[in-house]
């Protein structure tokens, strides 16, 4: 029990706290929206059930890191034995990782397209447009992961738990203010905007108290 720890694991609780205030921002919002209804089929939207599943997926998507944690070892060797950089060291740990991500998705995609015979949807209009953006996509997230990676290494000892909470809220405070500039918060109600300004002054003191135990580190 060090003060520096004491003061990160505060500030990745606020963290928290803030992800749940903005949650709770989107649903005030929803409400205020007349949401509940789907578009399509005018079926019931269950709300619960869809918290529960993102929230499944959050905690589910932490195994990245702790895959990339435990791989340090990793990373060491490509650095000792190979003579590479510091800031070059994690591919040697993200190859692996995304090496089995590759193949368990390319797997349940083949026998998916070979069960619905749905490989001739290649070939349907717009299908090309929808390739070039899967792939910008991916070379995308690869960056961020890829520039995380440094950044946990400028990090030191506690870079994979102050990079990956600031990693995150950082993700959350541009996803909120990307859904500003496309009018996503256009319509919603002044409750719920005040709860989301809320929520991201949170996120934001969570960012700046981690980032605090850390420099004390």
């Amino acid at each position: 029990k060090t003060l520096p720890g004491m003061v990160v694991i505060g500030g990745i609780l606020i963290c928290i706290c803030g992800v749940g205030i903005n949650g709770f921002s989107g649903v005030i919002r929803e409400r205020g929206q007349g949401g509940g209804a789907d578009d399509a089929g005018g079926k019931k939207v269950n709300t619960g059930l869809g918290v529960l599943v993102c929230v499944t997926a959050g905690v589910l998507s932490s195994g990245l890191n702790i895959a990339f944690h435990i791989g340090g070892d990793i990373a060491t060797v490509a650095g000792k034995e190979f003579g590479n950089p510091g800031w070059l060291q994690g591919m040697a740990v993200w190859n692996l990782i995304f090496l089995g991500g590759f193949l368990s998705s390319v797997t349940f995609s083949v026998i998916m397209l070979c069960k619905n015979k749905t490989w001739g949807g290649f070939k349907n209009v717009g299908s090309t447009k929808n390739i070039i953006l899967a792939i910008v996509m991916a070379v995308g997230h690869f960056l961020c992961i890829f520039f995380y990676g440094i950044g946990t290494w400028k990090l030191g000892n506690l870079g994979t738990s102050v990079g990956f909470a600031i990693f995150q809220s950082g993700a959350l405070l541009l996803g909120i203010g990307l859904g500003f500039v496309t009018g996503e918060w256009k319509n919603a109600s002044d409750k719920s905007k005040k709860c989301m300004f809320v929520g991201l002054g949170t996120l934001i003191g969570g960012i700046i108290i981690v980032s605090i135990g850390n420099a004390l580190s």
